[in-house]
């Protein structure tokens, strides 16, 4: 390692910029503390939504609630007793008619062509039974 030895006027030049600049690096400091928080806290937040969202998962091919559906608010026009005007909160799904997005793929998938499970001729009508008729 080579020696390299300093003027005084350089020394104190140092030393007066490290004293000038230590307040920008405190704050450095306690940003990237509050960064390292925030990506743990990202991190767990994110391990709850995917054992919520693992069943939607597993059932649409990998999309998630995000990718799927879209939060409105809208505004009813009236007023609580605060004044506060009230909102209703609605969900939608993004692609009402495939409920997925639509992707090219071959139709035999896990092994399963012409029917359920190979059965051909199975009524893919649904029951009246199970059909709900909403009035309004």
């Amino acid at each position: 390692m080579v020696k390299k030895e300093f003027s005084k006027f350089l020394i104190a030049t140092v030393k007066r910029t490290a004293q000038n600049v230590y307040p920008l690096v405190r704050q450095k400091a306690k940003l990237t503390k509050t960064i390292e928080e925030a990506k743990a806290e990202l991190e767990s937040i994110q391990i709850q939504i995917d054992g919520f969202e693992a069943p939607i998962k597993e059932a649409t091919g990998g999309y998630g609630t995000e990718d799927l559906v879209v939060r409105e608010v809208t505004s009813t026009g009236k007023f609580d007793k605060n004044g506060k005007e009230l909102k209703v909160t609605s969900y939608r799904l993004k692609y009402p008619e495939t409920l997925v997005p639509e992707v090219e793929e071959d139709p035999a998938v896990d092994g399963i062509a012409n029917g359920i499970d190979g059965q051909e001729g199975v009524n893919n009508e649904p029951s009246m039974s199970n059909t709900n008729n909403v009035t309004e």
